[in-house]
């Protein structure tokens, strides 16, 4: 069995977990050499502070930091650490935050609806629109490793009437059954729903408690070499590209100026590039990667980084739109959502189109 350690590791590994690319930037990047900005002096440096959760999923800012990449842009990162996301949307609001980060869900969009300033501008976790692309997701249905071997779920269909259970009801984790119920011919109804923390769920199985749980690695990965469960079916498969979260800028970012903002962008999309560069197919600095990985998350065992999926984050910082704009229609026809905040409004590529222009667009 683990250690208590490892279950207050994985607690906070949410993503969390995939985002095809919008449509290119409406103007053609520049002839800059990709990946390396154009040399030019140095700008005057901006202190900001940055939201962080010490999760695997804010992998590209912890990269950008260790490797420079803030630092050649000026930006003087303050890290402020949360439990939740859900914790930093009020004093990224506020103004007492610059750069958020956080999941994508109903509980953000009624805070923008209550007038909370916020603009989504990068990626930072998603189901990937595309397994060929070397990324999956995080996110498994998982059931006990006897009803697998007894063949009491083969396909969707067979859900009906199962117990599922999700961290909480109302998020894309909710989306992502009724998905996948769907693909049985099912609705909602023919199943029940419970709540339960992501580090519960295992012995639930176990104790089989509860049919089918909606898993995180790495407990998909500890629960199989356990014996407990079996990873059924990915959420690649139920749902590919769902956006789960986001790079999110408050009101100060733009009392400081436009140019902050693109500065923070470049250096993070750099480092969304090396991560897609060592969990990807390049496979390249994979050993670099993942020591700034345990040394920044509470991800520490190393062993860990080649057993467990991945989620999909753009390389170029593209939030995928489609998918947000479906999810809202979910959350409004399921009564999570009143109105649906203006996603015209609400995200802004603005700076992921400056970070393209200047890096050139990433080369798989």
């Amino acid at each position: 069995m683990p250690s208590i350690g490892v279950f207050l590791v994985v607690m906070l590994l949410l993503a969390g977990a995939a985002c095809a690319p919008p449509p290119a930037p409406s103007s053609p990047p520049s002839a800059a050499t990709p990946d390396t900005p154009p040399a030019s002096s140095p700008p005057p440096p901006v202190r900001l502070r940055v939201a962080t959760l010490r999760i695997t999923a804010d992998a590209g800012m912890y990269i950008a930091e260790e490797k420079g990449y803030f630092q050649e842009q000026g930006i003087q990162v303050e890290w402020v650490d949360f439990a939740t996301a859900a914790e930093a949307i009020a004093p990224l609001g506020a103004g007492q935050l610059d750069v958020g980060v956080g999941a994508v869900g109903a509980g953000l969009f009624n805070a923008v609806n209550r007038g909370i300033d916020i603009r989504l501008v990068a990626d930072k976790a998603a189901t990937s629109p595309d397994p060929r692309n070397g990324f999956a997701s995080s996110l498994a249905l998982a059931i006990p490793k006897e009803y697998a071997e007894a063949g009491r779920l083969r396909d969707y269909a067979d859900l009906h009437g199962k117990t599922i259970v999700i961290p909480a009801r109302g998020t894309a984790s909710h989306i992502l059954i009724d998905y996948a119920v769907r693909r049985g011919g099912l609705t909602l109804a023919d199943v029940e729903i419970n709540e339960l923390t992501f580090p519960d769920m295992n012995s639930a199985l176990a104790n089989k408690a509860v049919d089918v749980a909606l898993q995180i690695d790495p407990l998909l990965t500890l629960g199989e070499a356990q014996g407990i469960l079996i990873p059924w079916k990915r959420a690649v498969e139920i749902y590919p590209g769902q956006q789960i979260g986001a790079i999110m800028y408050g009101p100060r970012i733009t009392q400081i100026g436009q140019s902050a903002g693109n500065r923070f962008m470049v250096a993070y999309v750099r480092g969304l590039r090396d991560y897609n560069d060592a969990f990807g197919p390049k496979r390249q600095n994979r050993g670099e990667i993942v020591s700034i990985l345990t040394k920044h998350t509470n991800v520490k065992d190393p062993a860990l980084y080649d057993k467990v999926t991945w989620d999909y984050m753009n390389p170029d910082g593209y939030l995928n739109v489609e998918t947000l704009a479906r999810d809202l229609d979910w959350y409004v026809a399921n009564g999570y959502l009143t109105e649906k905040p203006d996603l015209n409004r609400l995200v802004d590529h603005s700076f992921a189109d400056y970070a393209v222009r200047v890096l050139g667009p990433y080369q798989p």
